[in-house]
């Protein structure tokens, strides 16, 4: 009984695939929602706003207008201080009324 046993484990995990870890994320990003404050389509530039006032501008006015929600990517750039990070993507999330 113990030999049919050991070679069913045996198989079982030869045979049974490895759940591949996810990878990990640099300390240096981190999610953030922002409101679209103002469009310049002239200049291309999105400007958004956080929950806690700060502002942030992107390029690629393609379809956001001002009252949409961003949720952004953000790149600390190894710093403590917010008002250097940069957007590295903003995906579009709904909007305010």
């Amino acid at each position: 009984m113990k030999t049919i046993l050991s070679i069913f484990l045996a198989i079982f995990f030869i045979l049974v695939p490895v759940a591949p870890q996810p990878a990990a994320v640099p300390e240096n990003l981190y999610p953030e929602a922002m409101i679209v404050v103002a469009v310049d389509y002239d200049a291309d530039i999105v400007t958004c706003e956080t929950s806690t006032g700060i502002r942030y501008e992107f390029f690629g006015t393609d379809d956001w207008h001002p009252g949409d929600i961003a949720a952004c990517i953000m790149n600390s750039v190894g710093t403590e201080i917010v008002y250097d990070d940069e957007i590295l993507s903003a995906r579009y999330s709904g909007w305010v009324n």
